[in-house]
């Protein structure tokens, strides 16, 4: 996962892996944000671990769809860019 945050402005950064994830939970509301500043207050070492291992576990964890959802144009605007 990757992340810009701050996007053309003098805070432009490119966010990855651990840190993108926190960055995009912190933004969000209830549980959720909740998980990201639990997540962004453990050492960056354990954040990688911890990324690393749902990202190559996510199939058998989630499932894997064959279809992508798209949403519709409405919804459109919800989405954190």
């Amino acid at each position: 996962m990757y992340i810009i945050s701050g996007y053309g402005t003098s805070d432009e950064a490119l966010r990855s892996a651990a840190p993108a994830s926190n960055y995009l939970l912190n933004r969000l509301h209830g549980e959720l944000k909740s998980i990201g500043e639990e997540n962004a207050s453990k050492p960056r070492e354990q954040q990688d671990l911890e990324y690393k291992d749902t990202a190559d576990n996510r199939y058998e964890r989630f499932g894997k769809f064959e279809e992508v959802y798209i949403l519709e144009e409405e919804y459109l605007s919800k989405i954190i860019y």
